[in-house]
């Protein structure tokens, strides 16, 4: 399939390669759709295994960055900006800035900020060459931890739906990655009283939560789908189910921070038929898009907690579409946000 095709069929609207041979950047800026404002979207970092891999990944992120800006009822698209390399290239502050250059050269036409591979500090270097960058949480709570209350509700709101029971405690989860987001949400889950099983490719991360929750039992990587449990929560990369994972897995929800978990959306319809409940985590991810939204130069943690509790009625209302439509929650979150798309689109015809 060519370009072009690509961005008919996922309904993008542009695709930007950016490579500058000095500092040997590789990157790419995909934006989805801008009805309802700029496109925002994560910077990450991450060595694909090739051209297409890394493209196919960039759309899939601006598509879905795009559905929860419009579920969280932010006033912006969607989109994704990745740096093709191995994570140690943002040694390089050059290699940041560079990048910044070019993004700047969009025009505000996408915002970015820190995702898998980044972190805060990287974004003022690639803030030095572009105001198109968010390179701090506004508040005084990391977006991270926002992130993970944010993930807490919609695990609630699953809960609910699936046992009629809100109430994580003894509950066995599995969080898969503990990275910003997984481990702060594995505290969060260690305070509620649940059974917690943690899995991650580095070490240090496992150790230092373990080293503050000693009953947190430690997972192998290949062995997380097999974990007899409620919940499994895939908190880092994409793409964790397949065709042969969706069938090892052993839990009655998966809901996580991580995006694009199921490497096609068809495998929704399977996680149905084995009557597993997933959690779209375009909706589910989306307490630090909320907190932004929020007004206020300072919020604290109670504020946080408030704000992001919105994430409870809205995959609720997920859930009930869904039943409402006969499909898996997947296909409704997207439903729902293409309808208010659509409906704001429609204000565009006015000259203002």
């Amino acid at each position: 399939m060519g370009i072009f095709e690509k961005l008919l069929e996922g309904g993008h609207e542009q695709l930007i390669f950016c490579q500058h041979r000095p500092t040997k950047l590789r990157a790419i800026i995909a934006i989805h759709n801008t009805t309802l404002g700029p496109a925002l979207g994560g910077c990450r970092i991450r060595d694909y295994p090739t051209e297409d891999d890394a493209v196919a990944d960039t759309l899939r992120l601006a598509e879905s960055m795009t559905y929860q800006a419009a579920l969280a009822n932010y006033d912006a698209g969607g989109g994704m900006t990745v740096i093709w390399g191995e994570p140690e290239i943002k040694e390089d502050e050059a290699v940041l800035r560079a990048f910044g250059r070019f993004l700047n050269g969009m025009g505000g036409r996408i915002v970015t900020f820190s995702d898998l591979g980044t972190d805060d500090d990287d974004m003022r270097s690639v803030g030095i060459e572009t105001p198109h960058v968010i390179a701090s949480s506004p508040h005084e709570v990391p977006s991270d931890v926002a992130a993970a209350w944010g993930v807490y509700h919609g695990i609630t709101a699953c809960l609910n739906t699936a046992f009629n029971s809100s109430s994580v405690r003894d509950r066995t989860i599995v969080i898969q990655g503990v990275g910003g987001v997984g481990s702060a949400l594995a505290s969060i889950f260690v305070q509620m009283g649940a059974k917690l099983y943690i899995s991650d490719l580095k070490y240090d991360p496992l150790k230092a939560i373990q080293d503050l929750h000693p009953d947190v039992e430690l997972v192998q990587t290949d062995e997380v789908y097999d974990i007899p449990c409620d919940i499994f929560s895939p908190c880092a990369v994409g793409g964790v189910i397949d065709p042969e994972t969706v069938e090892r897995l052993r839990c009655r929800i998966v809901a996580g921070a991580a995006f694009n978990i199921l490497t096609d959306p068809s495998l929704a319809l399977r996680l149905e038929e084995r009557g597993i409940l997933f959690a779209p985590e375009f909706v589910i991810n989306a307490g630090d898009v909320l907190v932004m939204n929020r007004p206020g130069d300072i919020a604290d943690l109670e504020e946080v907690k408030r704000a992001t509790r919105q994430i409870y009625s809205n995959i609720s209302k997920v859930f009930a579409r869904a039943r409402q439509m006969g499909v898996p929650p997947l296909f409704a979150a997207r439903e729902m946000a293409r309808e208010k798309i659509a409906r704001i689109g429609k204000t565009k015809s006015i000259m203002c």
